[in-house]
């Protein structure tokens, strides 16, 4: 008994590892990601407070401006699109290079999604601790957030959400394509078998229901007895 418990306990350490992968890294990780001109949602895993200030963090990169959306779990403000980054009196935090009189936002940290605008293509390193998934999901408003999907091979909306048929079936999604905003930045979602779900790219995603819930990915485990457990992939 205590032999098949180590091996079961062994395999759920292992896909716990390949699911959260900077678990089992060091410290410290660099993030890598692909920024394009104009705006880009990313969502970061790791935390970046460590740096003095942003200017230092982000002052040599063609990073111009910053946005960080400030969740309100009991408002409800998604209409038929995301909230643009505007100045005063929105629900957003900005750093703006070169305008320390227009910006609110003093840090990056993890678990956080962040709407960058960019001069030009680039590949943005960040280094920071890693940090576990953790979401806040309001379910009467919007969200703007990520998942921790695999680097290399993610799956797409489809696949990733299969296994909460009834929230599929109720979400909004947009995400964001690099250049101007406007009507089709960011662009709704339509294709979920198309289009995937990219580790670090943050996505406005609602429940058009107000459905609550905590799903941030395809895995579940479920304690029965000291010696057994389930596991659904």
């Amino acid at each position: 008994m205590k032999s098949n418990l180590h091996t079961r306990a062994g395999r759920l350490l292992v896909l716990i590892l390949w699911f959260f992968p900077s678990l089992a890294w060091a410290q410290w990780q660099t993030a890598t990601y692909e920024i394009k001109a104009g705006y880009n949602g990313i969502y970061l895993f790791v935390d970046a407070s460590h740096a003095a200030s942003l200017n230092a963090l982000l002052g040599s990169t063609p990073i111009d401006e910053v946005w960080l959306w400030k969740v309100d779990l009991s408002a409800a403000q998604f209409a038929t699109s995301p909230q643009q980054p505007v100045d005063g009196g929105s629900r957003w935090l900005v750093w703006k290079k070169g305008k320390p009189a227009e910006t609110t936002l003093k840090t990056l940290l993890g678990n956080t999604a962040y709407l960058i605008k960019s001069s030009s293509d680039f590949q943005w390193k960040v280094k920071g601790k890693p940090v576990p998934p953790r979401y806040q999901w309001t379910s009467k408003g919007q969200n703007l957030i990520g998942f921790s999907t695999p680097a290399g091979q993610p799956p797409n909306f489809d696949s990733f959400l299969s296994k909460v048929p009834g929230l599929v079936q109720d979400l909004e999604i947009f995400a964001y394509q690099g250049g101007p905003l406007g009507a089709s930045n960011p662009d709704k979602v339509r294709a979920l078998r198309t289009t995937n779900v990219d580790r670090g790219k943050a996505f406005w995603i609602r429940s058009k229901a107000g459905r609550f819930n905590r799903y941030f990915g395809p895995v579940s485990y479920t304690h029965l007895r000291a010696h057994e457990t389930v596991l659904d992939l």
